[in-house]
């Protein structure tokens, strides 16, 4: 019943994941550009100029959140993808059947001996067959 509005709503998420990163690349190139490119040119570079541990970080960051091999948008795009596959309708008669079998465990530990012998009768009505 999810995939309708769900599957939808994830694929402009995953649309809207990819243009953040393309717009973080290109900011990092317009950067790179302006900044640590010019400075290895000799070019003068306007003020305020960071700090060499303010490039690291930023680039620190930049390389996790876009560029690097095991970046943030990467593993978003792919629990994304996860996600659609995992509420795919036709998944529904599995997850049914493993509800239908956690229940049958259930009960069949609520109605068994040792647990009555624990917990005692009069806490627990009698259950309702799920057969």
């Amino acid at each position: 019943r999810m995939a309708p509005w769900l599957h939808p709503f994830l694929k402009v998420l995953e649309q809207k994941v990819m243009r953040l990163k393309q717009s973080l690349e290109e900011l990092n190139a317009e950067v790179e550009d302006a900044l640590v490119l010019a400075k290895s040119r000799g070019t003068r570079v306007e003020a305020p100029v960071p700090t060499n541990r303010m490039c690291s970080r930023a680039h620190e960051a930049i390389d996790r959140a876009v560029i690097g091999q095991e970046n943030h948008a990467k593993a978003l795009m792919t629990v994304l993808e996860q996600l659609r596959a995992r509420s795919a309708p036709e998944r529904l008669p599995k997850v049914i059947d493993s509800l239908n079998d956690a229940c049958v465990q259930l009960q069949a530990a609520l109605t068994s001996s040792q647990f009555r012998l624990h917990v005692g009768d009069s806490n627990f009505a009698e259950f309702p067959s799920l057969e």
